[in-house]
């Protein structure tokens, strides 16, 4: 089981990326559905699927940030 290479995938995991710098930084579903244009649901979505990937560190409520992998 892979991530879906699909635009609304990649934009959020852009997003993500953009507030890390080799170190963990929680960013909210609100902040990645704005920047990337995709509802909060769909970014929700997508943030599950990496976060099962283990792409992906679910912080809190709300704040997520990419794992060091």
């Amino acid at each position: 089981m892979g991530i879906r290479t699909d635009a609304s995938s990649l934009s959020v995991l852009k997003s993500l990326l953009l507030y890390t710098n080799s170190r963990v930084v929680p960013i909210s579903l609100y902040r990645v559905s704005k920047e990337t244009g995709i509802s909060i649901a769909t970014a929700y979505r997508k943030i599950v699927e990496m976060t099962r990937m283990g792409l992906v560190l679910r912080l809190g409520r709300g704040a997520y940030a990419v794992t060091p992998k």
